[in-house]
């Protein structure tokens, strides 16, 4: 028998040794958040805030542009950005959709993409937009469906972004504002 059979570490805790799992999830306070605090702020990016509702609204249609290119529940949506707006609108809508999400550092060269996009089989690409060069090798070898570009300055209208590039036009992605913009936050893409 081993002595950590025992767990000796347990009498050093001062938490309860186990503790219960709870049964809402993080999307569950994010869509609470939102219905009983919709005005205030949950992303101060630059100069912009977006209140609870917008970013509600925007994952909501994200949901839907999930839904509406056959993404269902437990496919993979990859995320290469950096911790800005589009991040937690991919992220929640995804979720929304049921869908997981495969964070892919910005960091990453195209050996690092390929091999994160053929582990977890992710059916959409979300990513920077001065990104795309260097993962479309990465992002055509295995079979990514759907391209989303943005820019860092989406949703920082009113500031300059120090270092940030301007947008790049991408004929071959969709533009993550503009497809946004264009979705209907339609609840019942929800799973």
């Amino acid at each position: 028998m081993s002595p950590y059979d025992s767990k000796p570490w347990l009498s050093l805790y001062r938490v309860p040794h186990s503790l219960p799992i709870p049964s809402s999830t993080i999307l569950d306070a994010f869509e609470s958040n939102a219905l009983y605090r919709p005005q205030t702020i949950a992303i101060q990016y630059f100069d912009r805030a977006i209140s609870y509702s917008e970013l509600d609204r925007l994952a909501s249609s994200f949901a839907s542009l999930l839904a509406s290119r056959g993404v269902s529940q437990g496919d993979r949506v990859a995320l290469s950005l950096q911790n800005n707006p589009q991040f937690a609108i991919a992220q929640y809508g995804a979720w929304k959709r049921g869908a997981a999400i495969v964070p892919l550092s910005p960091m990453y060269k195209r050996e690092e993409i390929a091999y994160q996009l053929a582990d977890s089989g992710a059916k959409v690409w979300v990513g920077l937009d001065s990104l795309f060069e260097e993962a479309r090798p990465a992002l055509e070898e295995a079979g990514v469906r759907h391209i989303f570009a943005t820019n860092e300055q989406d949703f920082a209208p009113h500031a300059a972004i120090p270092g940030s590039q301007p947008k790049i036009a991408l004929p071959e992605t969709m533009d993550l504002l503009t497809a946004l913009g264009t979705a209907s936050p339609d609840p019942a893409h929800r799973l």
